[in-house]
């Protein structure tokens, strides 16, 4: 016997498409340097796939990038980084892709 599955909608609002939310975080030294070493790469890694993003995702109307690296004059705090997933948590909609 089949289990029983809980079917999808059959159609998605034309009013509001599916949105990509991409949340890149690169940080080469935690704030809490005693008990982790830092990284050399992370946050060049993270600008390098943020221009990668760029060009795979041009044709995307409905997307949004957040991100968060060392190459700032304001460094990312872990609270940063909780209000952006907080933030798509709260806004992500259930056709969109995270």
């Amino acid at each position: 016997m089949c289990p029983r599955v809980k079917s999808r909608p059959k159609t998605i609002s034309k009013s509001k498409s599916a949105k990509l939310w991409i949340l890149l975080v690169g940080v080469n030294q935690y704030q809490d340097r005693q008990s982790l070493p830092s990284l050399q790469y992370s946050a060049l890694d993270c600008q390098g796939l943020v221009e990668a993003l760029k060009d795979a995702t041009a044709s995307l109307s409905e997307k949004e990038v957040i991100i968060h690296h060392d190459f700032v004059a304001q460094r990312p705090q872990i609270a940063d980084v909780q209000q952006s997933i907080d933030r798509i948590i709260n806004s992500a909609r259930s056709n969109d892709t995270i």
